[in-house]
């Protein structure tokens, strides 16, 4: 259930963005982007199915359920992670 819940959040976060992106200022716009970076990225690490069943709508033949296949999630999930974090702390560094 709460992985039903996070997926929905995670849709309204990125419909969200691509709504701000027509009329929020830049710099809204990369925070944005990069806090919906972030969140995938945790998400996707602590619930790695929740992304299995995201790609499982383009190939159905993958088993979200099986453990062995949860460590690209997760590592696809700390790279988002890491590029928010280290793109952010540059911008905030410029200022």
């Amino acid at each position: 259930m709460a992985n039903k819940i996070i997926d929905y959040f995670m849709r309204f976060l990125i419909l969200a963005l691509f709504l701000a992106s027509f009329f929020a200022p830049a710099p809204i716009i990369w925070s944005l982007t990069l806090l919906v970076f972030f969140a995938v990225g945790l998400w996707a690490v602590l619930f790695p199915q929740g992304i299995m069943l995201w790609a499982k709508t383009a190939h159905p033949e993958l088993d979200e359920t099986d453990p062995a296949l949860w460590w690209l999630p997760r590592l696809i999930g700390t790279f988002f992670m890491l590029f928010a974090g280290t793109i952010g702390l540059v911008l905030l560094l410029q200022r």
